[in-house]
């Protein structure tokens, strides 16, 4: 245990524990009453008539019976095209940013962050489209890259919050 006191090698209760198990039930009952709202969100009308109507414009929207040369070439596009582009500009405009990093200031390093975490989410999303072991592998190598980068500005954004005086 990492908060366990000792004194002459004899383990002790931990000096917070009353604390920790109000933190437990308090963040408990916050869980449950989120599981709750959830729940009932999506036994609601308004999330089954957003269903059915999500259903029916991917079946038959005008996207798919369009002649619109666009919409149609926009129709036939290979996923995995349209998601590397889509990363591809995500992070080339991540990477402009981080290499003048200096020059941003916190606002600007926020909104960073927030890109970071798109990207990021982005990768995920998109992970079924590179299978391959090597595509898998440097699909971690760069999440785990967009992680401690996401981190760090997080880190900075913290620091730049709690020192401004009230």
């Amino acid at each position: 245990m990492l908060f366990e006191q000792r004194v002459n090698n004899e383990r002790r209760v931990p000096p917070i524990g009353d604390e920790i198990d109000l933190l437990e039930s308090d963040l408990q009952a916050r869980r449950d009453a989120g599981i709750q709202k959830a729940k009932a969100a999506v036994d609601s009308d308004r999330y089954r008539a957003l269903g059915v109507r999500t259903a029916l414009w991917v079946t038959n929207g005008e996207w798919a019976k369009s002649a619109e040369p666009l919409t149609i070439a926009r129709r036939e596009r290979r996923a995995v095209e349209f998601a590397a582009e889509i990363l591809d500009k995500r992070a080339k405009k991540i990477s402009k940013k981080v290499e003048d990093i200096e020059a941003l200031d916190a606002r600007q390093r926020h909104k960073l962050r927030i890109a970071v975490k798109k990207l990021r989410y982005a990768c995920e999303f998109f992970a079924g489209l590179f299978e391959s072991r090597k595509q898998t592998n440097e699909r971690k190598r760069f999440a785990g890259i967009l992680k401690r980068l996401q981190g760090s500005l997080g880190a900075l954004n913290d620091i730049e919050v709690h020192s401004v005086s009230p």
